[in-house]
């Protein structure tokens, strides 16, 4: 009985940390009778049980600084590249609560190489029944997927930042309140791309200032795609600018090695003569820069031909996305300028709107655009597109006239990637993309822009034809408008001889990303 009393009075220590009542019990403990002496252990025990399941549902329902791969998205199908260079931490302060769990599957394992495990089976399971809704257009779990997630509080620092900011008496520094508040919807979600961890400077201060211009009132999820894996630590690293909002980290696609093995031999023979030559030894990496026939925008590396092709075609029904609708894209070298007064994503769900884009980015005069869309959409293809009257209009009867076709900018677009995933969109972007592997020669870009153009055009946007004017900061230009220069192309100087001293939530929020 001692053995018992001793035992649970520890655990309950252990959980509770009230030293007062556990010394009030051990006395009493020694002037009771062995009956009564029995039921208070029975107590402490039942109290110790209840502690530590409030205990676990707390942490489970609050996410007290908890980070792990997503199991209960996918199964996690670790890299298990060991050669990743870690990143050292900016000087951001950590969490005050931080657990860190995690699952992996050796990929050179038998288990990882040559058959499910019955938690993958699981996994599996539970994804293809979602993506039946959706017809099946979303591949079953590929081999190479790897997504980290984390997600963690507000740092004691950021609430004082938060009651400071709300308690600003200057109205005219009170750009964070909004007569009407912002509705969080479901299937929100942000997006850019990197192909490396190396990239986390940029993404700290895209995704911090994305925080402090909109994401603080709505919360919604960050999704970062990326080329080469990241560790567990380089993506809390990031999760904690983005806090308390969850970061997700997925890889888009296939090893370099697995891409190349994939290719038959006229392809990788017409690769090698894109991308070796004496300035470029003969093992083909991410870093080639490689020409292409037909192409008048130069030499490319191969890492940025393959993200033209991933933004044009495979981003839409990547696993990560899966619950998600609405999508505001955001490039990794995007930053806001200040505090939002409109909601995009507001916008897309009220007026059901397939897109919403910034300015014209460049134009395609390409006759194969017109052999593409007759193979697949199977009528007249689109040749012309404008803003008449700040309204998009396109022209699709075409048979005879050339093709002359204007490009959403890429770098910042919401969009509903349910249009994109429809089965007949699907078959062009496949077409799209699908003369070689690696190629550069169509644009993104132009992808984005022809799907919406095959739908009901009244259900495309531009933002600025309809009061948005969000000061996105890209390539030294305000969304995309080139009358609206920057003037300071280096970022950390626009920063701070533009932005932080007239932005309150921008300088509280993310001082300690513009430092580099």
């Amino acid at each position: 009985l001692y053995q018992q009393y001793f035992g649970v009075l520890f655990e309950l220590f252990i959980v509770q940390f009230q030293f007062q009542i556990i010394v009030i019990v051990h006395y009493s403990f020694f002037i009771m009778r062995p009956q009564q002496q029995q039921k208070l252990v029975f107590i402490l025990a039942l109290i110790t049980f209840l502690s530590l399941f409030n205990l676990f549902q707390t942490h489970v329902k609050h996410g007290l600084g908890h980070s792990h791969s997503t199991e209960d998205l996918f199964s996690v199908l670790s890299f298990n590249d060991e050669k990743q260079v870690g990143l050292p931490r900016e000087d951001h302060p950590s969490s005050s609560t931080e657990t860190i769990t995690g699952t992996s599957i050796d990929l050179n394992s038998d288990e990882g190489n040559n058959h499910m495990s019955t938690r993958q089976v699981d996994s599996y399971q539970k994804y293809h029944d979602k993506t039946e809704s959706i017809g099946d257009v979303i591949e079953a779990l590929p081999h190479w997927l790897d997504i980290k997630t984390v997600q963690f509080n507000i740092t004691e620092e950021e609430q004082d930042a938060m009651r400071q900011l709300l308690n600003t008496s200057n109205l005219a520094d009170r750009d964070f309140v909004h007569e009407t508040p912002f509705t969080r919807h479901e299937g929100g979600v942000l997006v850019t791309k990197v192909l490396w961890p190396n990239a986390n400077h940029l993404l700290k201060k895209s995704l911090c200032a994305a925080k402090a211009a909109y994401n603080q009132f709505v919360n919604y999820d960050f999704v970062i795609f990326t080329t080469l894996p990241w560790t567990m630590e380089q993506v809390e690293d990031l999760g904690r600018v983005v806090a308390p909002a969850k970061l997700i980290v997925a890889t888009e696609g296939p090893t370099l090695e697995e891409h190349l093995a994939s290719m038959k031999s006229d392809e990788l023979k017409f690769l090698k003569e894109r991308c070796i030559n004496e300035h470029n030894p003969k093992n083909i990496t991410w870093f080639h820069k490689c020409t292409e026939p037909g192409f008048k925008g130069g030499m490319n590396t191969l890492a940025y031909c393959w993200q033209a092709e991933f933004r044009a075609a495979h981003l839409w029904t990547h696993p990560a996305l899966k619950d998600y609708k609405y999508m505001i894209w955001l490039d990794a070298d995007a930053v806001c300028s200040k505090t939002w007064d409109k909601d995009p994503i507001d916008a897309m769900v009220k007026n059901n709107l397939t897109i919403m884009f910034t300015e014209f980015y460049g134009r395609t005069r390409s006759e194969e655009l017109r052999t593409k869309m007759l193979k697949t959409y199977g009528k007249a293809p689109i040749c012309y597109n404008a803003i008449q009257n700040d309204t998009y209009t396109s022209k699709q009867i075409c048979d005879t006239e050339k093709v002359n076709f204007r490009q959403f900018g890429g770098f910042f677009h919401v969009t509903n990637l349910d249009v994109f995933r429809a089965e007949r969109h699907q078959k062009f972007l496949k077409e799209f993309v699908g003369d070689y592997k690696f190629s550069r020669k169509w644009d993104d870009q132009l992808a984005v822009t022809i799907v919406p153009s095959m739908e009901d055009i009244s259900r495309v946007w531009r933002l600025r034809s309809h009061d948005f004017k969000l000061m996105v900061n890209h390539h030294n230009e305000y969304d995309g408008v080139k009358q609206e220069r920057v003037g300071i192309a280096k970022t950390n100087a626009w920063w701070r001889e533009m932005i932080e001293r007239n932005w309150t939530a921008g300088r509280l929020l993310c001082k300690y990303c513009f430092r580099q």
